[in-house]
């Protein structure tokens, strides 16, 4: 709810409104003089650090009120925000638009410091199952130590999810190596632009 937001160098500061909300309206709001076709990359922060104080979402998630001190938790409703602004974005393009959501990297170290009192799901969340209120959360099998910064699953392992009419095969899951390096030659061919030349990029936010 504070940071320094950059506009054509142009920088100001911003109090007040969370950032994932603000990243979302900026790319809508820019969607509609965008000329075909065009190559959006919408770099959130969330869900990221620092999780403490008054740096979770005021809405959009199903978690409430949480204490400070619940860092999962914490870290889940963020998620969700998230989440929910994905959801505006995909209801804003059009149908032939070519999704790719991924990540920079794994899991942060302190998501897996779970408090004794944190539970999975309250009793009004979207996700509860009866029982989830009074049973701790937990985030077997994976292991702090090999969290972000690790070069073991929970530190590089992150979302890969490409969804559109330029999908040939969707709903289904690849299990093979990929590097977030090996998407730029994809994104140029559907673009039908060669992999040769140069290119003007207009920064818009």
């Amino acid at each position: 709810y504070s940071y320094n937001w950059v506009v054509s160098g142009i920088r100001t500061h911003v109090v007040g409104q969370y950032l994932t909300d603000k990243t979302a309206d900026a790319f809508i709001d820019w969607l509609p003089q965008a000329q075909e076709p065009y190559f959006a990359y919408i770099a959130f922060n969330a869900a990221h650090l620092p999780l403490a104080g008054n740096n979770i979402p005021s809405g959009h998630h199903g978690f409430g009120n949480v204490p400070a001190s619940w860092s999962n938790t914490r870290f889940r409703a963020a998620l969700e925000a998230l989440d929910y602004q994905i959801g505006r974005i995909m209801n804003a393009v059009s149908p032939d638009t070519t999704i790719i959501l991924l990540s920079d990297n794994g899991t942060s170290d302190a998501t897996f410091n779970i408090n004794a009192s944190e539970k999975r799901y309250p009793v009004n969340h979207p996700l509860h199952n009866p029982g989830d209120e009074t049973t701790g959360f937990n985030m077997q099998p994976y292991n702090p130590n090999y969290a972000k910064g690790t070069v073991y699953d929970p530190g590089i392992l992150v979302p890969c999810i490409i969804y559109g009419n330029n999908v040939t095969s969707p709903g289904r899951d690849y299990n093979g190596l990929v590097d977030i390096v090996d998407i730029c030659p994809t994104i140029l061919r559907l673009l039908n632009i060669s992999g040769s030349g140069q290119y003007s990029l207009t920064t818009v936010m």
